[in-house]
């Protein structure tokens, strides 16, 4: 099957920096890559390099129809609005989908803890705020949302309090509605039983960004590193 990658932005980065999650999942399900496009004109043009090839990142028009029998959607937020789009500019439906549906196994271990680096990874960022505020302030995230009721969220409120990022409340707690959320920049997911479900949820009805805290602690120190 040959694929187009749609959508080079965070979620992006997150999924495929997990080379040999990627990997697996586009071995198993007998996936070509032919190309990866964007609909933001200012990535047009630039570099990917994947697997050892390099390609353009391109708008989707650009290729022609032979050239793919699939499109593949990274960022899950904005699938929705994304897939009707481009159906109305003419592509079939049935030929749009969400990576996570045939990556879910895959996608599911990069974001719960199953990184043998993510101990060390949370100590660090634990024990180090300035870390964390200086890769909030990269992202300009000012308020998050903590999605969870364990240690780890608890740490994690510590952690944001120390970078100076607002804390809003926490969708999972007594009385909230995880429907209607309230304006944050970011919402933190620190449980990782059900994360998939967790996070669709979340997305359906709030173009919100969900993130394991895997992924952000990941994100936090892979950022640090290459100041």
């Amino acid at each position: 099957m040959k694929v187009i990658i749609y959508g080079i932005g965070n979620r992006y980065d997150i999924l495929f920096d997990f080379k040999e999650f990627v990997s697996m999942g586009i071995f198993k399900n007998e996936i070509q890559i032919s190309g990866f496009a964007d609909r933001n004109p200012e990535l047009w043009g630039r570099e990917i390099l994947h697997n050892g090839q390099r390609f353009l990142i391109h708008n989707i028009d650009d290729f022609s129809k032979n050239e793919f029998d699939k499109i593949m959607v990274t960022t899950d937020v904005y699938f929705d609005e994304i897939r009707d789009k481009l159906v109305q500019d003419g592509y079939k439906e049935e030929q749009i989908f969400l990576i996570d549906n045939i990556f879910e196994q895959y996608v599911e271990q990069i974001s719960y803890d199953k990184n043998p680096l993510f101990d060390d990874y949370w100590m660090r960022l634990y024990e180090d705020g300035n870390e964390a505020a200086a890769f909030f302030r990269t992202k300009k995230y000012k308020r998050i949302a903590v999605y969870g009721a364990d240690l780890l969220a608890e740490r994690l409120m510590r952690v944001l309090k120390k970078a100076g990022i607002k804390i809003l409340r926490n969708p999972t707690e007594e009385g909230a509605d995880a429907n209607v959320l309230p304006e944050t920049d970011l919402i933190v997911v620190t449980t990782s039983k059900d994360y998939m479900k967790i996070e669709r949820e979340l997305c359906e009805k709030n173009h919100i960004e969900v993130i394991s805290i895997q992924e952000l602690v990941y994100k936090t120190l892979n950022h640090t590193e290459k100041r």
